[in-house]
């Protein structure tokens, strides 16, 4: 028998929200931008936000989750859609994460490979270059997904890795944060 989309949509629904680890924080708020207000109203009538912080999904991969939600019941009109789908992209798209989009290029240094290979996988880069942390920040937040979500890097890699967060996105002092 053949799987329909709203039953493969229900499907990976249940397999998302298992896949946050027992007893982890929630995740973060979402990040700011156009639909963010519409994606937590809309996502968290059935699954709440934390599969939007674990799906591994390329720009296409979201364009289709979010249709497949449409079709599984979500209440949202074409035009609400389209936002959500756009913000969604934005936001947590892998693509993006790999390719540097919508979040400037990233700067150059020891680190950058590390990143995106070890932090794009699951988070757009937007995501990851909104935060701001000092060294003992970021230490928390790898210590938290090495234990966690079970992220293996070597100890080079770990270090490079915090050198460069902390260098490069850091906490912001007598200006604003980036917009990126």
């Amino acid at each position: 028998m053949k799987a329909t989309v709203p039953g493969r949509a229900a499907c990976l629904a249940l397999l998302l929200s298992f896949a946050w680890p027992a007893g982890a924080q929630e995740p973060p708020a979402l990040p700011d931008g156009e639909g963010k207000a519409l994606v937590a109203m809309v996502c968290t009538q059935c699954h709440g936000i934390r599969p939007l912080f674990v799906y591994n999904g390329d720009d296409q991969k979201w364009e289709i989750l979010v249709h497949e939600m449409v079709a599984f019941g979500a209440q949202v009109t074409p035009q609400e859609r389209d936002t959500m789908m756009k913000y969604l992209k934005a936001t947590f798209s892998t693509g993006r994460a790999a390719a540097g989009r919508d979040a400037g290029q990233l700067p150059s240094g020891k680190g950058q490979g590390v990143l995106q290979a070890s932090c794009g996988g699951c988070h757009g880069l937007p995501v990851i270059t909104r935060k701001r942390a000092g060294r003992a920040g970021w230490e928390e937040i790898l210590r938290r997904h090495r234990t966690e979500e079970r992220v293996m890097l070597s100890p080079e890699d770990a270090e490079a890795l915090l050198a460069y967060l902390a260098a490069n996105f850091g906490p912001v002092t007598g200006a604003a944060k980036p917009k990126g």
